[in-house]
């Protein structure tokens, strides 16, 4: 082993050494912040974790340990809610999550207005079920046949509205944003 690869090794083995630590204390015994880590993070991204509405915090926590009771203990989720509530309700979080709302309501908005083209038509005019949407993200990017390369989800949202809705938006347009928020939402 090259002394580059030791020093990887080493390192990667120094940031690993206490999460294996944690891991293998008696669940009462974990941090909340571990318990967090080990039973939320398996399943869930941080940002999906921390976009979490204050007010039904405990209730889904609550559900997540219903789904799973095995898997999660009551004192565990008390914990995981403490946790989860302490870091959402840090200003700089919930200054995102202001922004994040106020851009997820431009963008519903968006999808509606029909006067955002010269077509006279809205998005939601020819996408009427909501599911059609769910995991979209998962879906991209993509390739585009008709281009001949990979597109991502902006990319094509720009497409259908010039394409479709007669709307010149570039895929950089603030509005591009907004709706890409909207769709990952449904």
């Amino acid at each position: 082993m090259g002394i580059r690869r030791f020093h990887l090794f080493a390192a990667g083995l120094a940031m690993t050494l206490p999460l294996m630590a944690a891991a293998h204390l008696p669940a009462e015994e974990l941090t909340p912040e571990a318990l967090l880590t080990e039973k939320c993070s398996l399943c869930h991204s941080s940002k999906r974790i921390f976009r979490l509405d204050p007010v039904k915090l405990k209730e889904t926590v609550e559900r997540m340990r219903k789904m799973n009771p095995d898997w999660i203990s009551s004192i565990q989720s008390d914990h995981i809610a403490e946790v989860i509530a302490k870091i959402i309700n840090d200003p700089s979080i919930m200054a995102s999550r202001t922004a994040w709302i106020e851009a997820l309501d431009r963008g519903e908005a968006l999808f509606k207005n029909n006067t955002l083209g010269k077509k006279g038509v809205s998005c939601s005019g020819c996408h009427t079920m909501p599911k059609q949407f769910s995991k979209i993200e998962d879906a991209y990017p993509r390739w585009d046949a008709k281009l001949k390369r990979f597109v991502g989800l902006d990319e094509t949202i720009a497409i259908m509205l010039r394409e479709k809705i007669g709307a010149e938006l570039a895929p950089n347009d603030p509005r591009i944003h907004d709706l890409l928020i909207y769709l990952k939402t449904l």
